[in-house]
């Protein structure tokens, strides 16, 4: 032991304390680094900058992408969960479910998934506003307005989902016709209440063209084929179910023709018109001179 005396006792005083020293510093800043970290931590600041992303203009009808992106741009690393609402004139534009959308915790940039669907209802005569507003927490961002055209809709030339009117199918549009055997045309158009009208021509029939007037009800076609003026006492009822095939891009309409007569006859039971083209309907007010089948087949347009 008393050489480690004497080689001590040879040391200068700055080698003494580096000895002792520096393990007792090394424990004071192991100590201190948790503690200078807590304290940064509570100088470092969340905050958000958020963008929404939106076509230009859309289509009356149109169901259209709208993107909303959350980007962390304070001294915070990251950002908690929160949420974002999409703002707008639910008179042009209308969200399903729901406008407000949920974000996940946020450590850089975040594209919001998209779980609502936005849809044009209208046409505008100004441009459309669209704003987001993002908030988790003590943070909150609002984007810029992003401004949409809703223009009107693309008009078909034959039938389709009319998609401004909850999916249903609208007949208009040129269809070629089987009347009894004798082919021909109609070119019709559907009102949004449902009404027809239009114009049928049928060359090498003894009424080769006139008007088209009745309505769609369902899966069903009523309609008259209205002849002539000179023939104001007989007409061509045509009644049926329309069967779209989206599969195959067609659609078709199957059921009778009836060449009906004015008469003063009324009947307590009419039966089921359109269904069998064999048994025996009734009118009021009319007689049935003949029965014929009747088809009718157009392209169809399933988006």
């Amino acid at each position: 032991m008393q050489w480690i005396k004497r080689a001590w006792a040879g040391l200068s005083k700055t080698v003494k304390w580096l000895v002792l020293g520096v393990p007792t510093a090394t424990a004071a800043i192991t100590v201190a680094v948790p503690a200078i970290e807590q304290t940064s931590s509570l100088w470092k600041k969340a905050e958000a900058r958020v963008e929404i992303i939106a076509p230009e203009s859309v289509h009356v009808g149109d169901e259209f992408p709208v993107d909303v992106r959350v980007d962390s741009v304070g001294s915070a690393k990251s950002i908690p969960a929160g949420t974002v609402e999409i703002r707008t004139d639910q008179k042009y534009i209308k969200f399903t479910p729901s406008p407000t959308l949920g974000v996940p915790a946020i450590d850089g940039s975040t594209l919001v998934p998209l779980t609502t669907k936005v849809k044009a209802l209208k046409v505008s005569d100004e441009p459309v506003s669209l704003v987001a507003y993002y908030r988790s927490g003590d943070v909150a961002a609002t984007s810029a307005i992003r401004k949409i055209i809703i223009i009107p809709a693309l008009v078909m030339n034959y039938p389709h989902f009319n998609k401004s009117d909850t999916n249903r199918v609208d007949l208009s549009g040129e269809w070629n016709i089987d009347f009894g055997g004798q082919s021909g045309t109609m070119n019709i158009l559907q009102a949004t209440n449902s009404k027809i009208s239009g114009t049928f021509r049928l060359p090498g029939y003894k009424w080769s063209a006139g008007s088209v007037e009745g309505y769609k009800d369902g899966s069903t076609f009523r309609v008259v084929f209205v002849l002539p003026k000179s023939k104001p006492e007989q007409t061509l009822r045509v009644a049926g179910d329309f069967r779209p095939n989206p599969q195959n891009a067609y659609i078709e309409i199957v059921g009778c023709a009836y060449h009906l007569k004015k008469s003063g006859k009324r009947h307590a039971s009419v039966g089921g018109e359109g269904v069998d083209c064999t048994k025996q309907v009734f009118f009021d007010q009319w007689e049935v001179v003949q029965v014929a089948h009747f088809n009718a087949s157009a392209k169809f347009v399933p988006e």
